[in-house]
């Protein structure tokens, strides 16, 4: 639900949440919890849009997560990770490039690159696997 939303409306007819409890058929600590956590069932939300003279689907078609700027900071830092994958391993595959005459210092630090790159690649796709996930419970609670 969008808390903001409902509180806001609530405020412009100048009613108490025991009052728009009373107008809406719901209890108090309904409307309480639909104010405080944006949770209420689909009747509820019914009965207070009916108050308000508004559709149900407008309480949540605005609705914002509480930590709506969460998925953003998701998504830059799955990007960061991505592009820090994608530059060590193109640095990687550059180094690898250039012929091995001998088992040096260079052939070492071109494994460990290698090697990094691998880990980081692993971490990316961990983060983007979890980002997908918490961008899909965002998309469900709306």
């Amino acid at each position: 639900m969008n808390r903001v939303l409902l509180k806001r409306l609530r405020r412009q007819r100048a009613l108490s949440q025991e009052e728009l409890a009373i107008a809406a058929g719901i209890s108090a600590r309904t409307v309480q919890r639909m104010e405080a956590e944006g949770t209420a069932s689909l009747e509820s939300r019914k009965a207070v849009a009916a108050v308000f003279g508004i559709g149900a689907e407008r309480l949540v078609e605005e609705s914002r997560p509480s930590g709506s700027g969460e998925p953003m900071k998701l998504v830059a830092s799955s990007a960061l990770l991505a592009a820090a994958t994608f530059l060590l391993t193109c640095f990687g595959i550059a180094q690898a490039l250039h012929p091995v005459h001998s088992l040096d210092s260079r052939d070492v630090f071109v494994g460990a690159w290698a090697v990094a790159g691998l880990a980081l690649a692993v971490l990316a796709w961990r983060e983007l696997r979890r980002l997908n996930a918490r961008l899909a419970g965002v998309a469900a609670s709306r």
